[in-house]
């Protein structure tokens, strides 16, 4: 911006005359300030859009796994004694577990005086150690622990005395000890067998059916399910279908779809900022329509309504559990092809899903489009203003410019106004 000095000789506050001329001509650019504002938020209302129903797609992908619908819950009568979990491919039925013995992890014990006894070459499950005159059960634990994944016991100094205790439970994780004497070995398992540390496999009783293993935790009795040994004593094990699994997450889609259509419908309200958008009332009403209307299916159920999802005349989802639970419980398997369809129909969530994907999917969905629109619509406003916002810099100039010539010119004048004054003011005394 130029120096001005403002009415030396006309005295006129030229920076203010200059400054609510620029104001006048700035009219259209505060227009399309307006305009870019309003542009720029109806992006950031299409990107709250899509970030909410990105939400419910995820939500909706839940419900047309197959696994949502086949989880197994697992109860224990006595969890003190024994629990377990269940695979999805587990049965649905009742275990009566009576642990009459746990698996023990086998432990010998060596003392000072024990240790004397091993000067010499031992072997501990295969392993060769040396044990020296003059070492102690300190050096010996160090010893073993050096070799600690090979031998697969834990080596601990508990008062003065070593405890070794095998890693694995069960007679398969026994520790077996030897003397070496040249090619001649001597087991010297018994001699350091500590009280109440016998390896021992697990016995209980599956329905009355006696089984035998090497862990507490088995995998292998009962297929899908892994039982949790932890005392004895009897319980009853209890697999179940999952029902409030999938209950809570019907509940968080029916609230999520809730949350987004009434975020829409602030949108399109009166003086809301996407009012009459064509393309959002389309997709609120087709939302609604795909995952409300019936749908072709084999097992009995086609529309949602039946299982306990309603919708309020304001178009709110509202979710019965207890209708719910009734339905899935007596027939999981139409409950879950209404929901993600059965391979030759489509169920309703399927259907929704593939209606969203046509508005969220990114750079090629409909909500990506109207976004790129929107931001190259801000993009030439702003160009245009920048554009606007140069000219009325060169305007301004030149107005300075003009300004200035004009007290420039003003300056003049007043100087040779003074000037014939001044020789005016000199001829009148000499006339007289």
């Amino acid at each position: 911006m130029s120096l001005a000095i403002d009415g030396l000789a006309s005295g006129l506050d030229t920076s203010n005359i200059i400054s609510q001329l620029m104001e006048i001509e700035r009219r259209p650019i505060r227009l399309l300030e307006v305009r870019r504002n309003e542009m720029q938020q109806r992006m950031d209302a299409w990107r709250d859009i899509n970030s909410r129903l990105n939400r419910l797609d995820n939500l909706m992908a839940d419900l047309v796994r197959s696994g949502t619908y086949e989880g197994r819950k697992v109860t224990s009568s006595n969890a003190d004694v024994a629990t377990a979990t269940a695979a999805n491919r587990a049965e649905p039925a009742v275990y009566t577990v009576e642990v009459e013995q746990l698996a023990t992890a086998h432990r010998l014990a060596i003392d000072e005086a024990g240790l004397s006894n091993l000067v010499g070459d031992i072997q501990i499950n295969g392993v060769r150690i040396t044990v020296n005159e003059g070492m102690s059960v300190a050096d010996l634990a160090a010893a073993i622990k050096n070799a600690e994944d090979d031998i697969g016991v834990r080596a601990t100094v508990i008062a003065g005395t070593l405890v070794l205790e095998s890693k694995t439970t069960g007679t398969e994780g026994a520790i077996k000890l030897l003397r070496l004497n040249g090619e001649e070995s001597v087991d010297i398992t018994d001699q350091y067998q500590m009280d109440g540390g016998e390896a021992k496999d697990a016995v209980f009783f599956i329905n009355g059916v006696r089984v035998e293993r090497s862990s507490n935790t088995i995998s292998d009795a009962v297929e899908g399910i892994t039982f949790q040994l932890r005392d004895t004593g009897t319980t009853v094990i209890t697999v179940s279908q999952d029902v409030d699994e999938v209950i809570s997450r019907i509940q968080a889609f029916v609230d999520q779809y809730n949350s987004a259509m009434e975020f829409m419908r602030e949108k399109l309200a009166e003086g809301a900022i996407l009012q009459g958008d064509a393309t959002l009332m389309r997709l609120q009403m087709g939302l609604r329509q795909a995952v409300l209307d019936r749908v072709s299916t084999s097992g009995g159920l086609n529309q949602l309504a039946q299982i306990g999802i309603t919708a309020t005349r304001e178009g709110r989802l509202e979710f019965d559990q207890a209708k719910f639970r009734e339905a899935f419980q007596e027939n999981p398997s139409a409950v879950k092809e209404l929901f993600a369809g059965d391979g030759e129909h489509g169920g309703a969530i399927g259907r929704a899903r593939e209606y969203l994907k046509n508005y969220i999917q990114a750079q090629t969905g409909i909500i990506a489009g109207r976004q790129e629109m929107l931001s190259g619509q801000v993009e030439t406003i702003k160009d245009n203003i920048e554009r606007m916002e140069a000219r009325l810099e060169r305007r301004a100039e030149m107005l300075y410019r003009q300004f200035a010539a004009l007290e420039q010119a003003l300056a003049q004048l007043q100087s040779q106004s003074n000037w014939l004054q001044m020789q005016l003011q000199q001829f009148v005394p000499a006339a007289r």
